[in-house]
Order: structure tokens, then C-alpha cells, then sequence
């Protein structure tokens, strides 16, 4: 695991198909030791946050492959927003139960309010106009 991990540190992020990117994005999900590359693998993407890491792409693709991995998001989310993981935090949102929803919307709001980054903030109030009216 330690091994992809280093790999994806390396990665050329100017590569416009992101090829290695998606090769590691592979590895991990077929790695028996998944769900210890979720923290790290959420720590690249805020420390690469201004960069293109795919739509959604093989990052995010990994990590919603991962059970468990929500929790492990809300904390990045609680850290450092992204407009991707902002996203994913949409998504759940999407899958949510009743019982779920709120405290996912709560925190959309939070970031929607205080993220650093302006792009951060207006994607999180965009997806919250989506899920006041989502038609």
C-alpha cells in the first residue's frame, strides 16, 4: 500500500488524461488494504485542490468504492473543502436518508458560509439551492 501511495505523490498532475492517476486509482481499489489509502488519498486531493484530478475522476471513483470511507470525507470536508470533495458531500447527500440528510446539509451550509476559497463556497451554495429545489 505505502508503495501506491508514494506513486500517487509523484503523479505528473499535467498530464491531461491523467493516465497514472487512473492506474493508481486501480491498484487501490483492488488493494486488500483499501480502506487505509481513504485518509491519505483525501489529504492529496486537499493539498492538490487546485488542480484537475478528474470529472469526478479516479480518485473519487476510489474512495466511493471504499464502505466506510463518508466519515473519513467529513473530516477533509471539516479540514480543508474542495470543490471536489464538496461535491461528494453533494452526492451523499443525494443518497441520504432521512435521518442522514440533515447533519450532511448542516455541514454544507457551514462550507457554503466559511470556506476559504470562493469556488468552494459557491459550489457548496449552488448544491444547496439544488437541494432546496430540485427540479
Amino acid at each position: 500500500m505505502s508503495d501506491i501511495l508514494a506513486d500517487l505523490a509523484q503523479v505528473d498532475l499535467r498530464d491531461p488524461y491523467l493516465l497514472r492517476l487512473k492506474e493508481i486509482g486501480k491498484e487501490l481499489r483492488e488493494s486488500a488494504e483499501a480502506a487505509l489509502a481513504v485518509g491519505p488519498v483525501l489529504r492529496f486531493m486537499e493539498a492538490n485542490r487546485h488542480q484537475e484530478l478528474g470529472t469526478p475522476g479516479p480518485l473519487v471513483h476510489f474512495l466511493e468504492s471504499v464502505p466506510g470511507y463518508e466519515t473519513s470525507l467529513i473530516e477533509s470536508l471539516e479540514r480543508m473543502p474542495t470543490q471536489q470533495t464538496v461535491w461528494m458531500l453533494n452526492r451523499l447527500i443525494n443518497a441520504a436518508s432521512d435521518d442522514e440528510e440533515k447533519p450532511l446539509l448542516d455541514l454544507m451550509r457551514r462550507i457554503a458560509g466559511t470556506a476559504e476559497e470562493a469556488d468552494v463556497r459557491q459550489d457548496a451554495i449552488d448544491f444547496l439551492e439544488f437541494q432546496d429545489d430540485p427540479e
